[in-house]
């Protein structure tokens, strides 16, 4: 089967190896994997490549592949026609053979799923088709589960929404007081500012009249401390010119008393000798 895209792709050798029936057979069974005669070979390859992989690799082959009886037969028909084996020894076309042998590789191993298929018993039907059942029973169990969760979910999401709400406008009224009172404090801070100036300057205007009353008493007593000075010195002149006038007269009286005594004392001692 290395020269099936050649085999596809050649519509006269398609309808001079087979009936009209069996090409319509062919054709109807390839377009189910979207492959139709006569498109471009690389295309064909592609195609059946991704159909045969989707059906390989869904899982467990042995277990959920789909057998195809008309696939088997379409390649019995193809490998057994004499035409379409002479016509394929006489093409040396194809010289993609990393690919031509992945194609046989895969094709193979579809074959031989299918044949495992093909003779599976009724008991095996039965326990896969108890096994489906299974899974479908504990699928709707998931799904009432998973409904009932996102119930549930939901249920939540709008409780939490709701209390998220009243977060929110608590949040706000916090704010909305946090700003009212930062206005108030600026307003009360500006009126105590504004109440120290008043104080302020009127401390400094009282300030300024103390210390000029105090300014003229102290030039007052100033003056009264000169006058009293000046009269004290006016004083003092006259007391010492009777003290100096004083101190004559003292001396005087003294001179003239020790000139008397001495001339008592002359004679004293005059007639004391006598």
């Amino acid at each position: 089967m290395a020269h099936l895209p050649f085999i596809i792709s050649n519509t006269d050798l398609m309808s001079t190896s087979f009936t009209q029936d069996e090409i319509q057979f062919i054709s109807c069974v390839l377009n189910s994997y979207n492959i139709s005669i006569g498109i471009e070979a690389s295309s064909q390859t592609n195609s059946l490549y991704e159909s045969i992989n989707k059906i390989k690799h869904d899982g467990d082959m042995e277990r959920r592949v789909f057998s195809d009886p008309n696939l088997l037969q379409v390649i019995h028909l193809l490998s057994e026609n004499i035409n379409i084996l002479e016509a394929t020894k006489c093409n040396i076309a194809s010289n993609n053979l990393p690919l031509i042998i992945n194609f046989i590789e895969e094709f193979e191993e579809l074959k031989s799923v299918a044949e495992i298929k093909l003779y599976m018993t009724g008991t095996e039907e039965d326990a896969k088709d108890k096994e489906l059942r299974e899974a479908f029973k504990s699928n709707r169990l998931l799904t009432d589960a998973i409904e009932d969760l996102q119930y549930q979910l939901k249920h939540q999401k709008e409780e939490l929404s709701s209390e998220l709400n009243d977060k929110l406008n608590i949040h706000k009224r916090y704010v909305d007081k946090l700003i009212q009172l930062k206005k108030q404090f600026h307003l009360q801070l500006k009126q105590n500012i504004y109440k120290s100036d008043i104080e302020i300057t009127k401390s400094d205007i009282k300030s300024e009249v103390t210390q000029t009353d105090l300014t003229r008493k102290l030039n007052n007593i100033i003056n009264d401390y000169d006058a009293v000075l000046n009269d004290n010195l006016v004083n003092e002149k006259i007391l010492r010119m009777n003290r100096n006038k004083t101190e004559e007269i003292l001396k005087n009286v003294l001179e003239r008393y020790d000139h008397f005594i001495g001339e008592k004392q002359f004679e004293y001692e005059e007639l004391k000798k006598e």
